[in-house]
């Protein structure tokens, strides 16, 4: 009978791992029964309770045992990582449904046929908010499998920031920094593996029109005004060579004064944070919910999906190399005005429809059947 069979979930990338998370959190505190596959992010930051399953390679084996053992298949989306694709691919030739959970704006049509086959389109596509919804009905995915739920992984944004001493914590992670004191601001630098991503010219087709490298120059040839009254604090991507970006940083920063800043995560550096800056990371996302100054910068972007953060009404954005020491200016003034310490009445009102993700979520996926 299919409904002792569990649900098998499998990620690639952090940011694919960070939104189902919560999502399992929701299943195991209802009982729901699920497999975690062991690849990808997820196997380091999953919980050590949920049952890992290693599946056979791809071929009539695999079919078999998804269509014994599962009544569904729930995948998280990748920048290149093709595995969850195709054991989706998988689960649907076992006759199961497929649930993609979507984790960022952009690529919506993408993400389902980035394995070079044509589109995957599952039973349910479960996207972040109205905007991610119009855009991948303009990406030519069928409205029938859409279903608006808010982003899992900023369900508890609120909470963890209303629960978070920010002042002490600050303070901690300015001491440790051997660069930094309390007297300046502290302006986050949120990198991006743009180069090894999506490349470092117009040869490759994903190429957003700049690299972190282009980017973190300009924002420091930029901020030399204000070098007096700033310190930046530099936080690299879980899939970025540190090293090698701090090592950019210092043939870049001129008179300013920084570093790695060594928090215990994207999110945390944001908490702490006078002001955020960066590309198109979710974490600037994050920071204008929380209601931080936030710049986007992406000089020369060639990729529409990219401007999203402009769309959701971040003010400081530029694609114009030639107007960023204007946009960064008006930045920078509304940085110096700030302080890291956010009351809860200031947030951005937009937090609130991702609080019940994960349960939304949950609901759908414990309503997965196979296809008798």
């Amino acid at each position: 009978m299919s409904d002792h069979k569990s649900i098998l979930v499998v990620t690639g990338d952090v940011g694919g791992a960070r939104a189902m998370i919560p999502v399992l959190r929701e299943l195991e505190r209802r009982g729901a029964e699920f497999d975690l596959v062991d690849h990808g992010f997820i196997r380091d930051e999953a919980s050590s309770s949920w049952r890992r399953v290693s599946l056979p390679p791809d071929g009539a084996g695999l079919v078999a045992k998804l269509k014994a053992d599962y009544r569904g298949c729930v995948f998280g989306t990748s920048v290149s990582d093709t595995y969850p694709l195709g054991l989706a691919r998988s689960a649907r030739a076992a006759g199961l449904p497929v649930m993609c959970v979507l984790d960022n704006w952009g690529n919506y049509r993408r993400r389902l046929e980035m394995d070079g086959q044509a589109a995957l389109v599952p039973e349910c596509y479960a996207v972040m908010d109205k905007l991610a919804f119009e855009e991948a009905l303009a990406d030519g995915i069928p409205a029938s499998c859409l279903r608006i739920v808010g982003h899992p992984g900023l369900a508890s944004l609120p909470q963890e920031y209303g629960g978070y001493d920010v002042p002490a914590e600050r303070q901690g992670l300015l001491q440790r920094a051997k660069w930094a004191g309390n007297d300046r601001k502290l302006i986050v630098f949120v990198s991006e593996p743009v180069a090894n991503d999506q490349g470092v010219d117009g040869r490759s087709p994903q190429y957003r029109g700049y690299t972190e490298k282009v980017v973190l120059a300009l924002l420091a040839r930029c901020l030399q005004p204000f070098a007096e009254s700033i310190q930046i604090g530099l936080v690299a991507h879980p899939r970025e060579d540190a090293h090698a970006l701090l090592a950019h940083w210092e043939t870049c920063r001129g008179s300013l004064v920084g570093g790695m800043l060594a928090a215990k995560s994207g999110r945390e550096a944001v908490f702490v944070a006078d002001g955020v800056c960066g590309m198109a990371s979710l974490l600037l996302y994050e920071a204008m919910l929380l209601a931080k100054p936030v710049l986007s910068l992406q000089p020369g972007m060639r990729l529409p999906q990219l401007a999203f953060l402009q769309k959701k009404g971040i003010p400081f954005f530029t694609s114009d190399e030639a107007a960023a020491p204007e946009v960064i200016g008006e930045w920078m003034g509304k940085v110096l005005a700030s302080s890291s310490v956010v009351d809860a009445c200031e947030l951005d009102p937009e937090i609130t429809i991702h609080h019940n993700a994960p349960a939304l979520l949950a609901d759908l996926i414990v309503g997965l059947s196979p296809n008798e």
